[in-house]
């Protein structure tokens, strides 16, 4: 597994799954731009603030990592996400529900 790979499932375990908001400061350039769930983030603090509103909505969700390829300085991330909806942060009470969803990152 080369250095990107191991860096990519480190991003999304400590992140997603362990709640670690430090590990994107260290690993997030600050001139990031990304693409989540309808919206546009620029840098870290961007990012921090859409994926507190999602572990707010989602506190029991948990990432499994699919795949991951890499080659070169590019890396893809395959992942599925099972949680509950039980926080309002979304603009929308809680339902309660489990949900399941999967992306590519």
């Amino acid at each position: 597994m080369n250095a990107n790979s191991q860096l990519a499932r480190r991003w999304m375990h400590e992140i997603w799954n362990d709640r670690c908001c430090d590990t994107i400061t260290e690993l997030m350039a600050p001139d990031a731009k990304g693409w989540m769930e309808g919206l546009t983030v620029n840098g870290p603090a961007e990012f921090e603030q859409a994926w507190r509103g999602l572990v707010e909505a989602f506190p029991d969700m948990r990432i499994t990592v699919e795949s991951v390829i890499s080659e070169g300085e590019e890396t893809a991330i395959r992942w599925a996400v099972t949680g509950t909806h039980l926080g309002d942060s979304l603009g929308m009470k809680s339902t309660g529900r489990p949900v399941k969803f999967r992306g590519i990152t």
